[in-house]
């Protein structure tokens, strides 16, 4: 590709999806929405049913990849109670670290992620800031505090 041309975006509909997925499987690649979001995402634009009914279309189960049931509905006031509710427990909440369901249902009922932030009454510059590992110690709780202890002591 020369200097200015622009890679070409895949152009998605049910079939191409189902395909997709059906490649990632045979090839033993991940299928969980946090790794294979662009897939994930697509099946929530382009099937109804999202994701789980992508998967169920092709023979598989959500649950065979340790997914969490993602088909909670969202609505407007569901996602502004779950914002407060991780903003409250001192979560990030920058998009890179949001729940691809969630990111995905703050855009369809808010229109953008930023819009969906200030909804819940947050402070969208704060947000956005990137969390740098000290940053996010100190923002761990006690109980937070003795389990990433735990986690660290087991891998060393």
């Amino acid at each position: 590709m020369t200097r200015g041309q622009v890679k070409k975006v895949k152009n998605w509909d049910s079939d191409s999806i189902l395909k997709e997925i059906q490649k990632r499987y045979k090839k033993g690649q991940p299928l969980d929405p946090s790794r294979a979001s662009y897939i994930y995402q697509a099946a929530e634009k382009y099937i109804a049913g999202g994701y789980k009914e992508a998967l169920a279309k092709i023979g598989l189960n959500y649950g065979m990849f340790g997914i969490r049931d993602c088909s909670r509905k969202w609505n407007q006031q569901k996602i502004i109670t779950e914002l407060k509710r991780l903003h409250r427990e001192g979560k990030p909440l920058n998009s890179s670290y949001t729940r691809p369901a969630l990111r995905s249902a703050m855009r369809r009922y808010f229109g953008s992620y930023k819009d969906a932030i200030q909804a819940a009454g947050l402070d969208y510059k704060k947000i956005k800031q990137v969390w740098n590992i000290k940053d996010w110690i100190g923002s761990l709780n006690t109980e937070d505090m003795k389990k990433l202890r735990k986690r660290i002591e087991k891998l060393y």
